[in-house]
């Protein structure tokens, strides 16, 4: 895993973009894996089959662009089972206050509409950014359920802003 130095400017509260570009062996595997992790009781990232984070996704399979919004964590996913073997994919998500959306390879797959903007992202700790797992309360990874991810971790970027179509 890769871990980046906790930072202000890591920690929006009111609009984030993030790019996760990754390969997996088996994407249809049921292990639960963070690509990404802003997390703890706050912040964003990427989960794949994290259905225990939010009720936003129907079922294992998906990977979420998850946000932390008050005490729950709000998500836009995409089934990944389809997938071909080893096969390599870009995943864009973005919060802007109202709408958490998700691109996966340039293309626009998935929006959860908050239903009024205005809407802040929350955060309980003043932790790291990771990649490759699930980040603790401070520079670790979580303790008891750091959720590694088992593939292919190609590219990487965070935003403090959306972007715009466009420059997805």
């Amino acid at each position: 895993y890769v871990n980046i130095p906790y930072s202000a400017s890591l920690a929006p509260t009111s609009a984030v973009a993030c790019r996760i570009d990754l390969s997996l062996e088996d994407w249809a595997d049921p292990t639960v894996m963070i690509p990404m992790s802003k997390f703890q009781n706050g912040g964003y990232g990427f989960g794949i089959n994290a259905t225990h984070t939010s009720t936003d996704l129907p079922n294992s399979g998906y990977i979420g662009f998850y946000v932390r919004i008050g005490s729950s964590y709000r998500a836009a996913g995409f089934n990944i089972t389809n997938f071909e073997p080893n096969s390599k994919h870009s995943f864009v998500g973005t919060f802007d206050g109202r709408y958490i959306k998700l691109y996966v390879d340039g293309e626009l797959k998935s929006v959860n509409d908050l239903g009024s903007s205005g809407n802040k992202i929350t955060y309980s700790n003043n932790n790291s950014l990771f990649f490759g797992c699930d980040v603790g309360t401070g520079s670790s990874p979580d303790s008891t359920s750091p959720y590694y991810f088992k593939g292919n971790i190609l590219l990487s970027a965070v935003w403090n802003r959306v972007l715009t179509e466009q420059e997805v």
